[in-house]
């Protein structure tokens, strides 16, 4: 099974600063359930610019993070967004929620690899 964090594409991304990488993590999963909370919200409101928005914003983050299943949930987000979609983004929002909480239990699982 492939890791939720691509831990080598991680680390590239930081030249081996695996402490920053830690802190990195460690704030966007304290942050996270904030950010998702406002993108739920913009599509309740049929927010969607503000939604294809902060779905771009957010995509750039995990993008850096190394989040490779969110960052492609996150790309399709926002071209539904774009298109007004809300049926579709009612399930992918789900579905990169579930995405980000299994990156987030192997963060907390592996910490050692931080090391």
């Amino acid at each position: 099974m492939k890791n939720s964090i691509d831990i080598p594409d991680l680390f590239n991304r930081v030249s081996d600063n695996k402490e920053f990488a830690h802190r990195m993590l460690t704030t966007f999963f304290e942050s996270y359930k904030e950010r998702y909370d406002q993108l739920e919200k913009d599509l309740k409101e049929e927010k969607f610019d503000e939604l294809a928005d902060g779905a771009h914003q957010l995509k750039g983050i995990l993008g850096n993070l190394s989040i490779p299943e969110g960052f492609d949930l996150l790309k399709t987000v926002h071209s539904e967004a774009r298109l007004n979609n809300s049926a579709k983004l009612v399930g992918l929002l789900k579905k990169l929620d579930k995405s980000i909480l299994k990156a987030e239990k192997f963060f907390n699982e592996n910490q050692e690899i931080f090391n």
